[in-house]
Order: structure tokens, then C-alpha cells, then sequence
């Protein structure tokens, strides 16, 4: 029995092993000052340089840790963190020696930053000038070693953008000069497009969106979705019943540009609620009630018609390649429901929260189409520091969002394969990584904590904290 543990205990610490198939790493924790569970981590994969920064969390520090594509160390440092409502991390910006890791306060007005400087090895917390008054958050960009803070002005369509080289910034302001609407004629703002009634008063709704990744429907239910492309960001608004806007920005030289696409069918006399999803220069587009469903893709440039589908209640779903799938509630491992009738799903998917979203695979697209219930557990709460619990922002951790979110959420759906051409194809939906992930954190049975997942360098990873070796483990899929 000696011997077994040894032989276990010279496993655990190994610093790479094979389980399963996949390349597991062993990160020490030396720099932990508490005691207490590790529940939080996140991590920076750097594009250019091709290191990983691996940030953990306990009661007292924020720790961070450099490793090299080869997992070589290259620092390590520790900052005790902003004051306790700063609780969202937003981006960061990465020169040279020095990491800045931007934060947002709970009130959604103020921002803040942690400097990591391994040259002096120091660290400083700074709490910015930025208060918003008039204005309220939209989202943020990390994006050729800058950082840009987008915001709103309220009951306008006025956007402010905070951009930031290092620990400064400089703002730039772009007025939309165009009318939007959401029912008959009368124009709305884009504030009035972006916010959605929350009890008695109202808040914005928009979710950013990787649409290089598995996108689960509780994410694409969002009527307004945030995409980062090259030059700057896309903004998708389907709060209208007539159209769909797609708001596209530059932020190198503030410039834009407004496109509306049709939606496949609305009536005033109908209620139809409808989505939209933005994929390979296409726009998607799903508009559904109790009785009927409409389906169709646009070329964003020539605004071609590339695909049409039609279903009434009482056809048979012949486009399907799943059962209509319906998730259980409670244990998120739980075998989901299967649907027989049409009629059933379709009266499902007939509310405000009806979703599309597809994702490219090797043969052409796997498109989801449903409506999102509840969310069990939206994604992961992170960073622990002192008297805070801090979670990712939109703009930060966004595989790790869209994983959580998609292993949680609680859905009605069906799964469609599509080549190239926009024709149905037969056979099973694929597992996708998302689905291989899930199915090895399962085998842990709750024996994990503070788990992050992560892309670096063209593959995607599994993160989570083992208390018996205090190490950080990262499986690589």
C-alpha cells in the first residue's frame, strides 16, 4: 500500500503527463498566502509572444505566473488588488515587462487597472478618472496592445470610446446619424435599442460573441450581440420586429457604417419573434411563433438570399439532425429531454428568448436553433481577493464564458448540418470541444475548483485547482 502512494504521489507531481490522450501541465501555487481553497483563475494567452499568464486567486493576493509556449516559468508576482467593489475584470494590455489588468466597478461607472511590472518587480492599483453620468457601459476591446472602453450616452445614439496605450487614455465620440425603430415608425435611439425593462427600471442588453467557437443558445438569445473583427467590432441590434441593423465600427479611425437586413417575416397583426446570428460574411436569421418558423441566410455584401426554410406546425422537422432536445433541470449532467411534435417545440420557442447560433465545421455549418429557459450557473465567478468575488467581463475570458454558459445553460433545441452550399446533410451532430470537455470534467465528479478553459496557440484548454497538490492543472484538448 506504501508503495501505491508513492507511486501516486510521484504521478500528481510530474510536471507533464498523459491522461486520456491529452498533455496535462502541473502548475505550483508558491506564491498562496491563505489557507483557504482556491476557487478562482483565469489566464492571458499573448498572440504575439505566444506566453501564457496564468492569474490565481486566493483570500489575500492576486498571483500571477509567465510560462513560455514550452511551459518554462518566466515570472512570477503578487498584488494585493483594488478595493473590494472593483469585481470585474475587463481586459488587459500586455508590453514588454509589464501586464495591465483592467477592472470595472460594481456600480458600472467607475474602472480601474493592476499594473504588473517583472522588470522592478512591483506592482501598482490604480483607480482611473472615468465616472459615467450620462452614459452607461456597452463593452470593451483588447486589441493591438490597446484597451478601449465603449460606452453609451443615454437616450442617444452618441458612442464614447476610452482608449488606452498603457495607464492613460484619450476619448473619441461617434454619433450614429440614424433613425432605428422596433415597432411601426417612430425612431428610436440606439440607447433605446440596447436596453431591455428590468423591473422598474431598465439596463442594456448586449452579449460578445466568439463566433470561431461553440455558441450556446443562451448566449445567442441576446437581441444585441458584440463581435470583434478586425478593424474594430460589429454590432447586431434585433430588437425590431421589421429588420435586423448591424452597426459596424472601426476603431482606427472611428468611422462607420450602418447595414439593415430584412427579416424573413413580420406582420402587425402577428406576433414573431426573431433572432439573428453573424458568421463567415453571412447573417442568419430565425423568426419563429406557436404556428410557423422562418429560417434564412443573407450574404452580408450582395445581400443574396443563400438559403430559405419554412415550417408549419404540423410538418415534420426533416432539416433536423437531433432529437428536439430539452435540458433537465438540476444536475447539469442530467440526460436532457427528447420532443416528439413540432407543435410542441415551436410554442417552446415562442418568446423573447428564441436563439440561432452556428458554428463552422469541416464539412460547412452546424446551426442551433431554440429558445433559452434559465440559466443554472451563467459562467464562472472568479478572483477571490480580499472581501471580493470577482467575475469576467464581457470582454475578458471569452472562451471560458462561452463554455460555462454553454455546459449550463437550459435550452429547447434542435441541431441542422449544412454544407458549404447551405444544403442539409444527414447524420449525427459531432461532439465539438465544448462536448469533450464537459464529458472529462464529469469524470472529476465535483473534484475540481476554480476552472477556467482557454485557447493558446491554436489549442484549447482545461483549467482547474487540485487542493491536494495545491497546483494549478491545465489539460490540453
Amino acid at each position: 500500500m506504501e508503495k501505491l502512494y508513492i507511486l501516486i504521489f510521484l504521478l500528481t507531481f510530474s510536471s507533464i503527463q498523459q491522461i486520456k490522450g491529452q498533455q496535462v501541465y502541473n502548475i505550483p501555487n508558491n506564491l498562496k498566502d491563505s489557507n483557504r481553497s482556491i476557487k478562482d483563475a483565469f489566464t492571458i494567452a499573448n498572440q504575439d509572444t505566444k506566453n501564457l499568464t496564468l492569474f490565481i486567486g486566493d483570500h489575500k493576493t492576486l498571483n500571477v505566473y509567465i510560462y513560455d509556449k514550452e511551459m518554462n516559468r518566466l515570472d512570477e508576482l503578487s498584488s494585493v488588488g483594488l478595493p473590494n467593489r472593483y469585481d470585474e475584470i475587463l481586459g488587459y494590455i500586455q508590453k514588454e515587462n509589464r501586464t495591465i489588468l483592467f477592472l470595472k466597478h460594481r456600480n458600472n461607472k467607475e474602472f480601474g487597472a493592476i499594473v504588473y511590472d517583472f522588470k522592478s518587480n512591483e506592482t501598482k492599483e490604480i483607480q482611473f478618472d472615468i465616472k459615467f453620468k450620462n452614459e452607461e457601459f456597452v463593452e470593451v476591446l483588447s486589441k493591438n496592445n490597446k484597451f478601449y472602453i465603449i460606452s453609451v450616452e443615454e437616450k442617444s445614439s452618441k458612442i464614447n470610446f476610452y482608449e488606452f496605450g498603457g495607464i492613460s487614455y484619450n476619448k473619441h465620440t461617434i454619433h450614429l446619424d440614424y433613425n432605428f425603430r422596433i415597432e411601426r415608425n417612430q425612431p428610436q435611439t440606439l440607447h433605446q435599442m440596447l436596453s431591455v425593462s428590468e423591473g422598474l427600471g431598465s439596463n442594456l442588453e448586449i452579449e460578445k460573441i466568439e463566433n470561431y467557437l461553440p455558441v450556446s443558445v443562451q448566449m445567442a438569445s441576446s437581441m444585441n450581440k458584440f463581435y470583434e473583427t478586425t478593424n474594430g467590432f460589429d454590432l447586431s441590434l434585433d430588437k425590431s420586429i421589421y429588420e435586423t441593423y448591424i452597426v459596424s465600427v472601426d476603431v482606427n479611425s472611428y468611422e462607420y457604417q450602418i447595414h439593415q437586413f430584412e427579416k424573413p417575416k413580420y406582420s402587425s397583426t402577428e406576433t414573431f419573434y426573431g433572432n439573428s446570428f453573424l458568421l463567415d460574411n453571412n447573417i442568419f436569421q430565425l423568426v419563429a411563433n406557436s404556428d410557423e418558423l422562418y429560417f434564412q441566410v443573407i450574404n452580408r455584401e450582395s445581400r443574396e438570399s443563400l438559403k430559405k426554410l419554412t415550417l408549419k406546425k404540423d410538418e415534420s422537422i426533416d432539416f433536423k439532425n437531433s432529437p428536439i432536445i430539452q435540458d433537465k433541470e438540476g444536475d447539469i449532467y442530467a440526460p436532457h429531454r427528447e420532443l416528439e411534435k413540432t407543435s410542441k417545440f415551436l410554442r417552446k420557442i415562442d418568446n423573447e428568448n428564441i436563439a440561432i447560433s452556428v458554428y463552422k465545421v469541416g464539412f460547412g455549418y452546424q446551426i442551433t436553433m431554440g429558445s433559452y429557459n434559465e440559466i443554472k450557473q451563467g459562467g464562472p465567478m472568479m478572483m477571490g481577493m480580499p472581501g471580493m468575488s470577482m467575475s469576467m467581463g464581457g470582454g475578458f475570458g471569452l472562451v471560458a464564458s462561452a463554455y460555462f454558459s454553454y455546459s449550463y445553460g437550459k435550452s429547447v433545441r434542435i441541431e441542422c448540418l449544412f454544407d458549404e452550399q447551405f444544403r442539409h446533410l444527414d447524420g449525427k451532430p459531432r461532439k465539438n470541444i465544448f462536448d469533450k470537455i464537459k464529458d472529462y470534467a464529469e469524470v472529476l465528479q465535483n473534484n475540481d475548483t476554480a476552472e477556467t478553459v482557454f485557447e493558446w496557440n491554436n489549442d484549447v484548454y482545461y483549467g482547474y485547482y487540485s487542493s491536494i497538490t495545491e497546483s494549478y492543472r491545465l489539460i490540453k484538448f
